[in-house]
């Protein structure tokens, strides 16, 4: 791909980045402080007829508290240890559900009901029109002592027009005529229903009555599962958290990993072939100082002359055309006429070598400058061959 083509690509990833960001920002200053949908009685709703201040005080109460998002059909908890909140219902019981319930609390539930669209879960009684209800609120004292009017002599909340309840029910706070709270026995189990739902909203509850009634509902932290519902608040369990309780999310992994691997062997194979490096054992300079301390050890003063010597008689030899079996001193001419070295000191050189074998090579001193000689004029023999045989395309072939 071209580097403009790359360019602009990258141009057009950096200004959508900062159109988004500056998006982002915007609606944040933008929206309103409260923009979450009204949902009396949710624990999710912040606004003052939610009831999210209420989920975090039974929170901090030490209960554990969750919420529901399924029908009441469908909980498959066990009643007897089991605490549902439903909290001004937005959507209408099914039959099935309505049964459920009742079966629920017979069975050792505990159910508290807020707000008259409870009211369809619990009795028979019409859903009251909004015209019949009184927007002030005010207190209701307790009109028999029980476990829920401990430390809450009153409650504070809005008159609501008495439905027609069973006998069963019993007004806890008001009377008969204005009850506010009441309570009755179904089986195992226990129904509170307080008939505004004033208590449990965060407008509400700040009321230390209403809070002490929470508290006495709710019972001894740790007794009790309590479940909060959502279901009839609109919320709907999502298609991931059935799918969570499977092993499809574990398959969904290995899938992805699979993936992840093939795509990394794919890349390996694609990329460019390198060549493998080869580490070598030794180093010029290490062979050197090899070769240097094993001659050292074995006294070998004399072979490295005697190699030094016999080297640049073949050379020389080689270089200039005559036999081998010439005496040093005819080499020395030789090499001085064909290769233009100083044949005085060739032949000293020679005689030099050939002097110290005469004598034995008994110091490494003595040898070392010998051999240095006769290296550096096999190095200037080969040198001056070039230089001479060398022609107007290039040097020719040497001798070795």
């Amino acid at each position: 791909m071209p580097a403009s083509r790359r360019s602009d690509d990258l141009t057009i990833l950096i200004v959508a980045f900062v159109a988004m960001a500056l998006l982002t920002v915007a609606a944040f200053v933008v929206a309103p402080a409260d923009s979450s949908p009204r949902v009396i009685g949710s624990s999710f709703s912040t606004r003052s007829d939610g009831a999210k201040a209420a989920y975090l005080v039974l929170k901090q109460l030490g209960h554990a508290v969750e919420r529901s998002y399924d029908p009441i059909a469908a909980i498959g908890a066990e009643p007897g240890a089991t605490t549902l909140i439903l909290a001004s219902p937005a959507e209408e019981p099914s039959r099935q559900d309505v049964r459920a319930l009742r079966s629920l609390v017979e069975n050792g539930a505990l159910l508290l009901a807020y707000g008259r669209s409870a009211a369809p879960f619990i009795t028979d009684a019409r859903r009251q029109d909004e015209s019949e209800l009184d927007d002030k609120t005010r207190e209701f004292s307790a009109s028999i002592p029980s476990s829920l009017t401990v430390d809450a002599p009153m409650v504070i909340a809005r008159t609501i027009p008495a439905p027609q309840l069973e006998p069963r029910f019993v007004a806890v706070f008001g009377s008969v005529s204005e009850p506010a709270v009441v309570t009755a026995r179904l089986g195992r189990g226990r129904i509170v229903w307080s008939l505004d739902d004033t208590p449990i909203t965060n407008e509400g509850l700040p009321r230390a009555s209403n809070v002490r009634l929470l508290a006495n509902a709710a019972g001894t932290p740790g007794e009790r599962r309590i479940l909060w519902d959502e279901h009839y608040h609109g919320q709907r369990r999502s298609m991931w958290s059935y799918f969570a309780g499977t092993p499809l999310p574990w398959a969904g992994a290995q899938l992805v990993l699979a993936a992840l691997v093939g795509l990394t062997a794919a890349a390996r194979r694609r990329g460019p072939i390198r060549a493998r490096v080869i580490v070598p054992r030794t180093s010029p300079l290490e062979f050197v100082d090899t070769m240097a301390s094993l001659y050292e050890r074995a006294g070998a003063q004399r072979a490295a002359v005697e190699g030094a010597r016999a080297h640049l008689r073949r050379r020389l030899g080689a270089l200039s055309g005559v036999p081998r079996s010439v005496s040093d001193h005819a080499l020395a001419k030789a090499a001085g006429a064909r290769l233009g070295l100083d044949n005085e000191r060739v032949d000293g050189a020679l005689q030099s070598a050939a002097e110290l074998l005469r004598h034995g090579v008994s110091r490494a001193a003595d040898a070392v400058p010998v051999v240095a000689e006769l290296q550096d004029l096999a190095a200037a023999a080969t040198q001056s061959r070039t230089a001479r045989t060398a022609g107007p395309k290039g040097p020719a072939n040497t001798y070795s």
